[in-house]
């Protein structure tokens, strides 16, 4: 039963179609046909060459669309082929796609509804069972938007590339002949059947031809890589020489900068060594303070305890003296006489006395004399015995030792030299281990800075949650809220400028670090729009206390954007920074050209192609401010050719969100964690090292000592020696006999006045002795009188010694006292002064070496040494080229080699395994075309079969020729007759039969999920043309797992519809 479908489904009486639609269907069930992801459910076409507007929607699995010429059948085909990404140069429907759009249009848009389930369905849970491509073309662009199966539109952005992955996924090659075949395509390769041309319509249906194509670009490339690496593996020998020239430049300056540090290190071990003298002094005046505290606590015992003796002894001294009073009225006269005659005895006995001293002065020079004489006489008869044989040996005696001695005290001396020199090496390396653990101590100090700098950074990432401000600064979030909430601005402030600025999808990082690093502080400043809005937003800050204050440019708001086409870099050669930042706010853009000036300035990945460009004034493009190079250095272009280092400080606030910016912190954070572990190692190592340099210096100061102790010890004992040698000489007899002469006449004299002063002595003291008989008996008669006095008396002396001493004592125990208060407070006083000024040393020690330093030398001879080694580091440093220049060079020449070198290194084994695999695959290649060649032969005689013709195809690889032999008597075969027969003499039905063989063959080696044929039977006769519809339609039908499309101008009446196959009919528009 037939019958007729509306014109379009989708069209309202308002818009009918400008084409006639005639669906012929048959109700029947049929067998399960798989429904494969790629499908074509429907086509719309609005305003796309001969089609106003027309809605195709084929069957899955056969659709007929038949049409007179000129129907517009070919325009739906062309339809698939735009949509899914073809050109018109793909559908051979001229060169530009604006000849698509129908005329008198301004555009055209082409929908294509793909089915997607399946095994190879993309992405199901974001696109849903179907997905929708609408393409649209203007006279000037074509844009692309991917919908899901409710209508949504799911990608706007490098739709293009999201539309290659679906297609790849379907496995849809719209520019591949046995996919979509179209009838320039059917008449090119096979109506003519040219060798040549069918042989690149099999390389190209199978895709071989795009494999091939692959391979021999990759041995392109490979030769490219082979003779850019002999140029780099040129090149490097000299790159090497310079490098080792720079090398040793920097080796003198790194060692000047460890003298550097040296001498840091010494005026830090002087600072110390002043510090440690101070708090000696400071400690010695604490102990005085003490010791006059523990002082005073005595004084007050004392002064108590002899205020209180004295008190009772004066008691006791009244009560003595009223009892001596009385009893020396009875005793006044006796002790007259008895004083006068002591005083007499006394008188008498001083002269006996002094005669009886006399006599004794006398005898003691008699024996000195007499001594004396004897010792002459015996030494002159001993000389006149031996003469001068003694002096001669111990003058020889004494010669040997000094001698001796000499030979001693050399052995010690170079003993001594040796130790000493042994004991300055030493020295030399404790004080090199030290310069090292200071250093590495400065080093953690720096690690553990960068980490706390970097663990705050995240943390305040982290509270800012995924609000980007808050990479701006902690603050930032908070800065912006409240410049939203002020309602005082004129127009509102614009910032950070950072969070405004982008940069363009697939832009390197480097070229992201270059931007960041070139726009700097630019990306946390403000735009206002007048200087009252500059005022307010300035008080905004300060309001809010923000460590730092963001700077703020003021301009009036404009809407249109500078020109910097006259200003921009005229270049290809290398990136311009301009051309990758995407802003849409055109103040923020001109602040960027105004302040940045990032249309003049390049970059330029390697320092030798940043020299060889910009040293050259004919090879600077014009308008080159200067260039970024590696992210490290700036190089400015001749005539003022120069170069600085620029430490790279970029954070990646262009490029990355909040969560790429959290975990670049963390993973920053815990590099420099690790890294200041590392350093820990080395202290912990170091100072290890130190400390045994310390006790071998300790040892050998001992060995030392005790060395230059016996050197001492021999050099006095060489002195002696050498004394005594002076002080004797030979003997002289005569000048001892004239001091026996002279002792002898004196020892006469002497004599003679002893025997004189003998009878005086003997009367002197006869007289002494009446008068002492005389004054003992006075003495004794007052004796007994004096017995009830002298107790008396004694005691009352005692009682007066004893005040007289608790007196002085207790005056004493004050003044001492008061001694004591007073020094204590001058103590205290000198402690608080010291403690302040080693406050000051101390502070200033720390500013060289925050680590105390343990030195044993005095602080003049630290002075010394510190004076000895800044001039000499002043000497070394005015005869040296300057430090930064050196680094920089010495570090811009290692990265060069280094890189150089891992490029040729990594170039060798590039070009040895794409040498090796290219091989590999030459190999595959030609196993898979001789395995398709087969395949695709086998199914063709199969092809065959149906009509009973027999044939094959001849493959001809070398000559890349396709000669397909048809011979359509099957009685040649039974007859052993010649097969071959040139296609070119069989009928046109036959031709095309065979060609549609061709193609039945090829369909059974791809797999795409739908099969479009445009025109294929076009020159077959009526019986061919049948048998060839019955040969697709019986293949579909049988295999029933593809979409077959089919497009023909002849009538399809005699085709029989089902529920597998569907008739569309296109008709002419009238007039």
């Amino acid at each position: 039963m037939k019958r007729k479908d509306p014109p379009t489904a989708q069209a309202s009486p308002a818009k009918a179609p400008k084409h006639r639609v005639e669906v012929e269907e048959l109700e029947e069930e049929s067998r399960f046909w798989e429904r494969r992801a790629g499908m074509i459910l429907e086509v719309k076409l609005r305003n796309f060459m001969c089609h106003e507007l027309y809605h195709f929607i084929p069957n899955q699995r056969l659709t007929f669309l038949s049409g007179e010429n000129g129907s517009g059948k070919s325009a739906v085909l062309t339809a698939i082929v735009f949509a899914l990404g073809g050109s018109a140069r793909t559908s051979n429907r001229g060169s530009s796609n604006k000849g698509f759009i129908r005329t008198g249009q301004n555009s055209a848009v082409v929908e294509i509804k793909l089915l997607n389930v399946g095994e190879s369905s993309y992405k199901p849970d974001l696109y849903g069972e179907s997905i929708t491509v609408r393409r649209t073309v203007t006279q000037s662009s074509s844009t692309y938007k991917i919908l899901d199966h409710m209508g949504k539109v799911v990608v706007e952005k490098k739709v293009r590339e999201e539309l290659d992955r679906i297609l790849m996924s379907f496995n849809i090659q719209v520019d591949n002949p046995i996919a979509v075949l179209n009838q320039d395509t059917a008449k090119t390769f096979l109506f003519k059947c040219e060798p040549d041309k069918l042989y690149t319509f099999f390389m190209r249906a199978t895709q071989l031809e795009s494999c091939k194509n692959d391979y021999n670009a990759a041995a392109v490339e490979k030769v490219q890589s082979e003779t850019f690496l002999t140029e780099k593996t040129k090149s490097l020998p000299e790159l090497k020489r310079e490098l080792e020239k720079w090398e040793k430049k920097y080796q003198f300056h790194m060692n000047l900068n460890t003298r550097r540090g040296d001498v840091k290190a010494k005026k830090g071990e002087l600072s110390w060594a002043v510090v440690r003298d101070w708090e000696g002094e400071l400690e010695e005046e604490r102990k005085k303070v003490e010791v006059e505290n523990r002082k005073l606590p005595l004084c007050e015992r004392n002064i108590e305890k002899n205020g209180d003796e004295e008190k009772n002894m004066r008691e006791r001294k009244k009560e003595v003296e009223g009892e001596i009073q009385s009893i020396a009225k009875n005793q006044e006269g006796e002790e007259t006489k008895l004083r006068e005659l002591k005083q007499e005895f006394t008188a008498k006995n001083e002269i006996a006395k002094a005669s009886r001293k006399a006599v004794n002065v006398l005898k003691r020079n008699q024996e000195t004399i007499e001594k004396e004489k004897t010792a002459l006489s015996e030494e002159i008869e001993r000389l006149r015995a031996t003469g001068t044989a003694e002096y001669e040996e111990k003058h020889r005696v004494r010669v040997e030792q000094i001698r001796k001695t000499e030979e001693m005290v050399a052995a010690l001396g170079a003993q001594s030299e040796t130790s000493s020199n042994h004991l300055n090496h030493l020295q030399a390396n404790s004080r090199e281990t030290e310069v090292r653990v200071m250093q590495l101590k400065a080093d953690k100090q720096r690690e553990w800075g960068k980490a706390m700098k970097t663990q705050q950074e995240l943390e305040a990432l982290k509270k800012g949650g995924k609000n980007k401000l808050a990479a701006f600064g902690p603050w930032m979030p908070k800065v912006v809220t409240e410049i939203n909430k002020n309602k005082k601005f004129r127009s509102p402030p614009i910032g950070p400028l950072g969070a405004h600025i982008n940069v363009k999808e697939g832009t390197s990082e480097n070229i992201a670090k270059a931007i960041e690093g070139e726009l700097g502080g630019l990306m946390h400043s403000f735009l206002v729009s007048c200087s009252q809005d500059q005022k307010e937003l300035f008080n905004l800050f300060s309001k809010l206390g923000l460590p730092q204050k963001p700077s703020i440019f003021t301009c009036p708001f404009t809407e249109s954007r500078h020109d910097i086409q006259a200003k921009r870099v005229d270049t290809d050669m290398f990136p311009v920074l301009i051309d990758y930042v995407d802003i849409e706010d055109s103040n923020v853009f001109n602040r960027v050209v105004d302040s940045g000036s990032l249309e003049r300035i390049l970059f330029i990945p390697t320092t030798g192609e940043a020299e060889s460009v910009l040293s050259k004034p004919e090879l600077i493009p014009t308008n080159t401010l200067h260039a970024t190079v590696a992210n490290s250095y700036q190089y400015y272009p001749a005539p003022n050719y120069r170069s600085y280092y620029k430490e790279d400080r970029s954070r990646g606030l262009l490029k990355a969100n909040i969560e790429e910016l959290v975990e670049q912190y963390k993973q920053q954070l815990a590099q420099e964690e690790l890294q200041e572990r590392e350093v820990e190692k080395l202290i912990k190592q170091a100072n290890e090292e130190r400390m045994n340099h310390m006790k071998q210096i300790d040892a050998e100061e001992r060995k030392l000592k005790l060395v230059r102790d016996k050197i001492r010890v021999k050099n006095n004992e060489i002195l002696n020696l050498k004394n005594e040698e002076e002080n004797e000489a030979p003997p002289d007899i005569s000048a001892l006999e004239d001091d026996l002469d002279s002792r002898k006449e004196s020892l006469d004299v002497v004599v003679t006045k002893l025997d004189e002063e003998n009878v005086k002595c003997i009367a002197t003291t006869e007289t002494a002795q009446a008068a002492k008989n005389a004054f003992t008996e006075a003495d004794q008669s007052n004796a007994a009188r004096r017995e009830g006095v002298e107790p008396l008396s004694g005691e009352l002396e005692q009682l007066e010694n004893g005040i007289k001493k608790a007196k002085r004592d207790k005056e004493h125990y004050m003044t001492k006292r008061d001694e004591y208060k007073e020094k204590i407070t001058k103590y205290k006083k000198e402690v608080e002064e010291k403690e302040e000024r080693l406050e000051e040393l101390v502070e200033k020690a720390k500013y060289w070496s925050e680590e105390r330093i343990q030195s044993r030398k005095k602080v003049d001879s630290l002075k010394r040494e510190v004076v000895k080694m800044e001039e000499s580091l002043k000497q070394q440093e005015e005869t040296q080229e300057p430090r930064e220049l050196v680094t920089q060079k010495f570090d811009s020449l290692s990265k060069v080699y280094e890189r150089a070198r891992a490029q040729v290194k990594y170039m060798d084994e590039t070009v040895t395994f794409l040498e090796s695999m290219l091989l590999q695959r030459k190999h595959g290649f030609k196993i898979i075309r001789n395995t398709t060649s087969k395949n695709i032969n086998r199914n063709f005689t199969t092809q065959l079969n149906a009509r009973k013709y027999i044939g094959k195809l001849e493959f001809d690889h070398h000559a890349h020729t396709l000669t397909i032999i048809v011979n359509p008597d099957s009685k040649a075969a039974a007859a052993a007759l010649d097969l071959k027969r040139d296609i070119r003499s069989l009928s046109g039905g036959e031709k095309s039969y065979s060609s549609v063989s061709l193609i039945l063959a090829l369909w059974n080696a791809m797999t795409p999920p739908f099969r479009v044929l445009d025109e294929f039977d076009v020159f077959m006769d009526a019986v061919n043309r049948r048998i060839s519809l019955d040969n697709i339609i019986n293949y579909a039908s049988v295999d029933r797992k593809f979409q077959f499309i089919f497009l023909t101008p002849l009538n399809t009446d005699n085709i029989g519809i089902s529920n597998d196959l569907k008739i569309i009919k296109l008709y002419k528009k009238a007039g």
